[in-house]
């Protein structure tokens, strides 16, 4: 018979409880690492949750930055788009302003124009017609009469019957072409004034001026009997080529006043290039000159206004 070895009554129990020990430190340890994880895990949630929430506080302040952005974008695109207006509104009330000016300047230079031809023709006229050599200085308006065409005596205001005729047939040319510048004439509408004057140009005033050269006269050095002399002149040209033709002695301007007048300058406007500090015996610069003078065409209050703003402005640029 075989025998079975009885095995210890307190060993079964030792060792019951030796593994029942070491299955609780079991759990006991894999519960330590459940929290731990557990703990890391809401940790990382957490932090998860924060940056989640940063990102989406960033969003929102990106949201509204871009709104205000877009709201400052709508504003200066309508602002933009007002300055256009705006400027187009000047541009074209600037173009106005520029072409009323044109127009104003247009009539202002109308009478250089209209003062050139007049003078021109008059010169045409009396060479081709009357064999007299006349000289025109267009930028002053002058028709000049040099000594060698109309020629006085020594020291006097005497014309001769061949001098006095020449003056007569300068009457003659001016009684045939200014009443084409004067509105009371009532000639000034007809065909041949609107091709003479197209504009409707007015005189204003003729004068007669005489001058002298820079010889003293009769030991005067303070020129004022050259000043004499050269108004005698002017006065003997106007009675023999004004008051020898009615035409030019009833001649008024837009105001009604005589058209003719005279003046002596004497020595003291010489002839440019025939200036002389000492006493001279210059031919050029014994002559008599008619100027004519154009009225100034009359301007509304609104050309006048624009005329002031132009001045301003250019004054303003420099």
């Amino acid at each position: 018979m075989i025998r079975r070895k009885r095995s210890r009554p307190g060993a079964e129990q030792g060792e019951t409880v030796n593994y029942l020990a070491s299955v609780s430190d079991l759990m006991s340890g894999l519960l330590f690492v459940f929290i731990i994880a557990l703990t890391a895990a809401l940790m990382n949630t957490k932090a998860a949750t924060d940056e989640a929430e940063s990102k989406a506080h960033e969003a929102e302040l990106a949201r509204a930055l871009a709104q205000e952005e877009k709201k400052k974008a709508e504003e200066a695109l309508a602002a933009a788009r007002a300055a256009k207006v705006e400027l187009e509104a000047i541009q074209k009330g600037a173009e106005v302003v520029r072409t009323r000016l044109i127009t104003v300047e247009d009539r202002l230079q109308g009478n250089n124009l209209a003062r050139t031809a007049l003078l021109t023709r008059l010169q045409e006229a009396l060479e081709k017609k009357h064999a007299i050599s006349v000289n025109i200085d267009a930028t002053r308006g002058k028709l000049r009469i040099p000594e060698k065409a109309v020629t006085f005596e020594v020291g006097r205001s005497d014309l001769d019957e061949t001098n006095a005729k020449k003056l007569e047939d300068i009457g003659a040319e001016l009684a045939g072409v200014l009443p084409c510048y004067l509105s009371g004439s009532g000639a000034h509408d007809t065909p041949r004034c609107r091709a003479l004057n197209p504009n409707g140009n007015r005189l204003d005033a003729v004068f007669i001026e005489g001058h002298t050269d820079n010889q003293q006269y009769r030991g005067d050095r303070e020129g004022s009997r050259n000043r004499t002399l050269s108004t005698d002149r002017s006065n003997k040209v106007y009675r023999v080529l004004v008051w020898g033709s009615p035409a030019l002695l009833h001649m008024k301007n837009d105001r009604g006043e005589a058209l003719f007048s005279i003046s002596g300058y004497g020595e003291d406007r010489p002839v440019e290039g025939h200036e002389h500090e000492q006493p001279t015996d210059d031919a050029a610069n014994r002559r008599i000159e008619i100027r004519f003078v154009f009225a100034e065409p009359k301007m509304t209050e609104e050309e006048n206004a624009l005329i002031r703003k132009s001045l301003d402005v250019a004054a303003l640029s420099k």
